[in-house]
């Protein structure tokens, strides 16, 4: 699988990650990530991506955040 992600802001609260699937590299959908609870969670899909698909997004994503590894770059992921 392939994607694509960013972060797109981040205050005190939260993180928002744009992220995509596949090979749209728009990053359209939004993620949030919940720093005090420490959870992603889905605020809009990307296109062509569900539910499913982008929870499989998520264990790779926490590791990318706990090693402060996301920026305002694009990043592209690819995973087996």
């Amino acid at each position: 699988m392939l994607w694509f992600v960013n972060k797109k802001t981040e205050n005190d609260e939260n993180i928002i990650i744009g992220y995509s699937y596949s090979k749209n590299d728009s990053c359209d959908g939004i993620l949030k990530y919940d720093k005090n609870q420490e959870e992603l969670s889905i605020e809009k899909l990307s296109e062509g991506a569900d539910e499913g698909v982008t929870k499989m997004l998520f264990s790779i994503l926490y590791g990318i955040l706990g090693n402060g590894g996301l920026s305002k770059d694009k990043k592209m992921i690819a995973t087996g």
